[in-house]
């Protein structure tokens, strides 16, 4: 039986890393000082916007430092991939707040911020998988 192909993606994603890079500015400035989205403050509880804000901030953080961390690629792939849910995660009740405080008016932005996290989730698949084929050939 022939042995998988596995690719590990490097450094070099910059779409990745400039949204979780971004994810740590705008979550900690709502947490700290800006005012949230009026989508998000408009429909949901005080706490629930604040977890939300502290969720993007977090998930940016992890998801860097397990970029650029220079430890086993294992640990790194699967904190890597946990950043990505939760920031996918963060992503996308922003785009459903979005359409159900301002309806289909919110499109452009529900949209974006929707594909963002499908691509999140997608890439934290892919890690996923990758991790599995790894476990798998070290165990054959």
């Amino acid at each position: 039986m022939a042995r998988p192909v596995l690719v590990v993606a490097g450094r070099s994603r910059p779409h990745e890393v400039l949204l979780l890079a971004t994810s740590i500015p705008l979550g900690a400035g709502v947490l700290l000082t800006a005012p949230a989205p009026q989508s998000l403050t408009s429909l949901m509880p005080r706490w629930f916007v604040l977890a939300w804000a502290a969720a993007l901030a977090v998930s940016g953080l992890v998801g860097l430092v397990a970029i650029y961390w220079p430890g086993p690629a294992a640990r790194k792939l699967s904190a890597e991939s946990a950043a990505l849910i939760l920031n996918g995660g963060s992503l996308g009740v922003f785009a459903l707040a979005a359409v159900a405080a301002s309806g289909w008016r919110a499109w452009f932005a529900a949209s974006y911020f929707a594909a963002w996290a499908a691509a999140d989730i997608i890439r934290s698949l892919q890690i996923r998988r990758d991790l599995k084929a790894i476990v798998a050939a070290g165990q054959s």
